[in-house]
């Protein structure tokens, strides 16, 4: 490689030339080095390409070129990470040839390295760019899709609703008749005016259940200023007769005046599956004495919706998976897509935040945090 025709060439070119002997130790280092590693090439003469490696790169690398070493072949575009003399990673790509003796022995590697740092650089900012467009595009598409089955779902109660309202619109009407026709007569039974009023009650009831339930569903188009009264009773209307019917003590604690720029039908749903997992949680551990609680208050500019239960908490080593997509701890009865679209409709739809606190040894708390 001193050969005076080429020294000229081999030191201006923008890559960097060497030669090593059988051992793998460097013979030459063309000046190019202190541009790549940052040491001189009498620094690099006599050290080995692994002795600039970490000891992983090291192996990696030495596996490979011994696999060419024993066919004493060329290779090229061998990628390997390398330690600058000042401590940051440089990322070279390597191509070689066999030098033999007179004898056709094997008396070391002629080659070149290429610094890639930055080219590798841009390719993995251009990953990570493009996974997260994928990231971003996935939710998107499951908030579109969470949409639409809403959507679906509201249309399918308007019908049900439209079809339900004529004969409860009749029931109602006959019971005011027999109502009217009893209260003529000298001596009404109060006790068939008292069941009529009942069944009046009762007619009244599933009437305001199918227009909740039509509202409910609703997807909201535009954010909307509300109170969180509102939402919450919209939630816990819904559930109140699940709470009753296994016991559980239900407590619920609205600050007044609380008013949020949000979603509203959105965030009626996020808080209506909190209470389903809490309920649901509560049933499965079999809890002595049930309690879940939901309180809603403001402090600064944010406002807070809480959720919690006593149902023995979620185990530490579940937490950091709770609101993973497809992932679930209601065994065969759970879809796991719960929580992962709640904090999806919280946080990149509401723009603010769902967290989670839980006590193994006594239960959870969901927390729902918005601006004002």
């Amino acid at each position: 490689m001193s050969h005076p025709d080429y020294k000229e060439l081999i030191e201006n070119i923008s890559d960097w030339i060497w030669e090593v002997d059988a051992d793998g130790v460097y013979t030459y280092c063309s000046p190019k080095v202190e541009e790549f590693l940052g040491y001189k090439a009498e620094e690099v003469i006599g050290k080995r390409a692994f002795d600039f490696m970490s000891d992983a790169e090291a192996q990696r690398v030495g596996a490979i070129f011994g696999q060419i070493l024993l066919k004493q072949e060329s290779f090229s575009q061998l990628e390997n990470t390398n330690f600058h003399k000042e401590g940051h990673e440089v990322i070279l790509e390597t191509s070689g040839i066999p030098l033999f003796d007179e004898n056709g022995t094997l008396k070391g590697y002629r080659g070149i390295d290429r610094d890639i740092t930055a080219a590798r650089k841009k390719q993995l900012e251009d990953e990570q760019k493009w996974l997260s467009e994928v990231e971003k595009n996935r939710k998107q598409e499951a908030m579109l899709l969470q949409q639409s089955r809403l959507s679906q779902m509201g249309e399918m109660l308007s019908l049900i609703a439209h079809q339900w309202r004529q004969p409860l619109s009749a029931i109602t009407s006959s019971l005011i008749a027999m109502k009217m026709e009893l209260l003529l007569e000298k001596n009404p039974p109060a006790s068939m005016i008292e069941k009529i009023d009942k069944i009046e009650s009762y007619a009244t009831f599933l009437s305001e259940t199918i227009t909740t339930f039509r509202n409910f569903f609703k997807v909201t188009q535009k954010p909307e200023s509300f109170m969180l009264e509102e939402i919450i009773t919209m939630s816990t209307d819904i559930i109140r007769d699940s709470v009753e019917n296994n016991g559980i003590a239900f407590n619920v604690s609205i600050e007044n005046d609380v008013r949020v720029t949000s979603y509203k039908n959105e965030l009626s749903q996020v808080i209506l599956n909190l209470l389903k997992n809490a309920v649901d949680a509560l049933i499965m551990n079999g809890v002595a004495s049930p309690r879940l609680t939901l309180c809603a208050h403001a402090a600064k500019k944010k406002a807070y919706i809480s959720v919690e239960d006593n149902a023995g908490g979620i185990p530490p080593q579940v937490i950091p998976k709770i609101f993973e997509p497809y992932y679930s701890t209601k065994e065969s009865n759970g879809t796991g897509l719960g929580l992962y679209l709640s904090k999806m409709i919280v946080e990149e739809h509401c723009k603010g935040e769902l967290t989670v606190e839980s006590n193994y040894l006594y239960g959870s708390k969901f927390t729902i945090a918005l601006g004002r």
